[in-house]
């Protein structure tokens, strides 16, 4: 398992190994008007003891009124600095590079964050219904993005991960599900994440890290190559690729299935022989020998675990001498703070 262990170099910055801990909100009931809590910091301590290369820190919102949820990090003004300054010096004191997602939920902001729903165009996803974005709504929002930037920055971040997956609303420009505009922002639906990439890179400087968390899937993998290829282009430093508004194969991706990776692994894998920047991959990578097959034949340089990692914080580790690691039941405990770490009791019961 030599390549999951070998050191990668990413803007200048030293990353010691390949597994990165994905972004993923808590639901920390701490977390209260946006700012971070103890709980929150003592989780990512955890999390960086554990040895990961790269710790990609939960999404933080950048306007107030497209919250995941009311429990979400917040990032929309220079008031949340200060308390998520206090995350980066974890990740470097385990020599991990610390990036944070920063993101705006669109169509999916629940109704008890807002009673205004905004998308690309006028859309309805569970009960919700949203209305179509002005041009200059959208402008305010590359700014917000921008801003978001700069103040991760501040706080310490090595870098942000701009969230245009999962249907939030950087997904729901991209995807023809939502966006049927016919304006600039429907003839290229990646300009609005373009822009703020663009646009951060003039404020933050050359030596920060900017990611994109990008569908492979949605609308199909040609499209989602050709967001790719723009969006390095335009300055992204790497690629996270995982599934989009529609969660579905796209129709286009021809892999042979196998026990080692399922199709959303198999579009980053694709996307990968068409970028020269470094790519992760992600989603249901439970095992080191997962981990090892994914990177030695996939060509890929970045593997992203979170479940298994959080079942079994001890997973690098054994990965490393060949031991055992406990196996992860998709219970998906981890990913609430009322029942955190609770899926080893799980699987002892």
């Amino acid at each position: 398992m030599a390549k999951m262990f070998d050191p990668i170099m990413l803007k200048g910055k030293k990353v010691k190994n390949r597994v990165v801990f994905p972004p993923g909100v808590c639901f920390d009931p701490g977390v209260v008007g946006g700012f971070i809590s103890e709980a929150t910091v003592e989780h990512y301590k955890r999390v960086a003891k554990a040895g990961c290369g790269i710790m990609i820190v939960e999404a933080a919102c950048v306007v107030k009124d497209a919250l995941i949820t009311p429990m979400q990090l917040g990032i929309w003004d220079d008031s949340f600095v200060e308390g998520l300054s206090k995350l980066p010096p974890i990740a470097h004191a385990e020599g991990a590079l610390a990036l944070l997602q920063i993101e705006h939920s669109g169509v999916k902001t629940p109704a008890s964050v807002t009673d205004d729903l905004v998308a690309p165009s006028v859309h309805t996803f569970g009960d919700n219904t949203a209305r179509a974005l002005e041009v200059a709504e959208i402008e305010t929002i590359c700014r917000q993005f921008i801003d978001a930037g700069v103040r991760a920055k501040k706080a310490g971040f090595d870098g942000v991960e701009l969230h245009c997956c999962h249907g939030y609303l950087l997904n729901q420009f991209l995807s023809p599900e939502v966006n049927q505009r016919d304006d600039e922002y429907g003839k290229n639906r990646a300009k609005l994440a373009l822009d703020i990439l663009t646009g951060l890179r003039g404020e933050v400087g050359d030596d920060f890290i900017i990611a994109v968390r990008m569908p492979g899937n949605d609308p199909d993998l040609a499209t989602c190559i050709s967001y790719a290829k723009s969006f390095e282009a335009a300055g992204a430093d790497l690629l996270h690729v995982s599934a989009g508004f529609v969660v579905k194969a796209p129709d286009d991706l021809v892999y042979e299935k196998n026990n080692m990776y399922n199709w959303i692994v198999a579009t980053g894998i694709e996307i990968k022989k068409h970028v020269s920047v470094p790519v992760v991959v992600v989603n249901g990578i439970r095992t080191p020998e997962q981990a090892h097959h994914i990177l030695e034949t996939g060509g890929v340089d970045f593997i992203a675990i979170m479940k298994a990692y959080m079942c079994d914080f001890d997973w690098i580790e054994k990965a490393r001498t060949g031991q055992e690691v406990i196996r992860c039941l998709p219970c998906k405990k981890c990913l609430r703070f009322t029942g955190m770490y609770n899926c080893v009791l799980t699987q002892e019961e």
